[in-house]
């Protein structure tokens, strides 16, 4: 049976270093796969937000055309004459 102390310092030296190595790099990959998974769901939130916001910039300039339009149509011609004068 093989004890420790039969193995070199050198191999053992080397057997943590190999260990070690591999695991930051696999803390790594599992980070870079992480941060890859938030951009995309960061990406697809910005989309859906990019679109929310041109609705409502749709919808604000609908309502303040509609709103000019009534106005328009209830104030007569002679009034918004007056008003511009003053």
């Amino acid at each position: 049976m093989l004890r420790i102390a039969d193995i070199s310092w050198s191999k053992k030296l080397l057997a943590v270093s190999s260990i070690y190595i591999l695991g930051l790099l696999s803390v790594g990959v599992v980070g870079g796969y992480t941060i890859y998974g938030q951009t995309k769901a960061t990406e697809a939130a910005l989309k859906v937000s990019q679109s929310r916001s041109d609705a409502a910039s749709k919808a604000q300039v609908a309502i303040l055309t509609m709103a000019e339009l009534r106005r328009s149509c209830l104030v007569p011609k002679a009034i918004k004459r007056d008003e511009l004068l003053q």
